[in-house]
């Protein structure tokens, strides 16, 4: 299954979706809560009473790592990047002039709960860029940096 959509629909607009597969998300859930019940059931109830936040703690976690996924798709599914008069305007709203992009970027980031490719907007005179995607595999974040490349005509930078 393909996990994004590239469509440049002219010189000056081109949108990114990216799909979900929530098959991933039911077997964690199911995990999840296989296991708390499981956890619930064979500990005693006089233990119980002493731990119970415990088990409120490990379920609110096990409840983030499996919904972490869905919330950053979410948050990320939808790229509709347009130049219009020497500006680029992201999904609808102005985000910085198209002289102020410096570069395309890809760099391999590990974290404790996502590791992956990113691809971002590099600027100029700020220091805050715009996140494309996060975990990508290597040959998906170089597909997207080389269309946003040549749509933007910006060098594409691998950061390490």
């Amino acid at each position: 299954m393909k996990e994004y959509e590239i469509k440049e629909t002219n010189n000056k607009e081109i949108i990114i979706k990216f799909l979900f597969d929530s098959s991933s998300t039911i077997i964690s859930f199911v995990f999840s809560v296989f296991l708390f019940v499981f956890l619930f059931f064979k500990i005693r109830l006089v233990v119980l009473g002493d731990i119970w936040i415990y088990l409120i703690i490990l379920f609110v976690l096990l409840m983030y790592l499996t919904f972490n996924k869905f919330y950053e798709w979410n948050r990320d599914k939808y790229h509709k990047l347009t130049i219009k008069g020497g500006g680029l305007l992201i999904n609808d709203k102005f985000f910085c002039d198209i002289s102020n992009i410096k570069s395309i970027n890809i760099s391999y980031s590990v974290n404790q709960f996502e590791s992956g490719w990113t691809v971002y907007l590099n600027r100029y005179l700020n220091s805050q860029s715009y996140i494309i995607k996060r975990r990508l595999t290597e040959k998906d974040a170089l597909i997207i940096a080389e269309k946003l490349s040549s749509f933007f005509d910006k060098p594409l930078i691998m950061d390490n």
